[in-house]
């Protein structure tokens, strides 16, 4: 009849409040790719996540040791991509940082998380390592090789430093 159906009584309220929870304490327990689910929306529509709900999702990140490799590819993708669906602004930012605060780059592209803390010459870096690496994604142009070039293009850096003492030759 054209009326919209809420059978938890929550949902036309987050919508309105741009706000994402869970339905259920489980939500995030039984398929942690929805944790991922969840970083995608929230960066694509510029919802908040509800208190609870995050940390539910910090509790249960590593939950994404069990996900396929593919399916977590999918929603990192489209998490780099989150600007282009409805364009919100500062969407790819939102997102990689959701992603580095919940601890998922950890089964994402595990060498980013070495570079979180890793100070650059401030002469020419205003950031860490990790925080560059994702202001520059974030800042790349709207296509996929571009930004994951961005967001790659000093992985190197911890390694050659741990070996050399210096991040001269971490693009080899």
């Amino acid at each position: 009849d054209g009326t919209v159906a809420d059978p938890t009584g929550r949902g036309l309220a987050a919508l309105a409040e741009k706000t994402i929870g869970q339905v259920t304490p489980e939500t995030l327990t039984q398929d942690a790719l929805r944790i991922l689910r969840m970083v995608r929306f929230a960066a694509e529509l510029g919802f908040t996540v509800e208190q609870d709900t995050w940390e539910c999702a910090k509790a249960h990140i590593g939950g994404l040791a069990d996900i396929s490799r593919e399916r977590i590819r999918d929603e990192f993708v489209k998490i780099l991509m989150a600007d282009t669906k409805h364009g919100i602004p500062g969407g790819v930012l939102c997102g990689l940082h959701m992603l580095k605060d919940l601890g998922a780059f950890s089964y994402i592209v595990p060498a980013l998380t070495e570079g979180d803390g890793m100070e650059q010459n401030t002469e020419y870096h205003a950031y860490d390592v990790l925080e560059h690496s994702l202001q520059a994604c974030a800042c790349a142009p709207a296509d996929l090789v571009t930004r994951l070039a961005a967001l790659l293009h000093d992985i190197g850096k911890p390694a050659v430093f741990r070996e050399t003492g210096k991040m001269v030759g971490h693009d080899k």
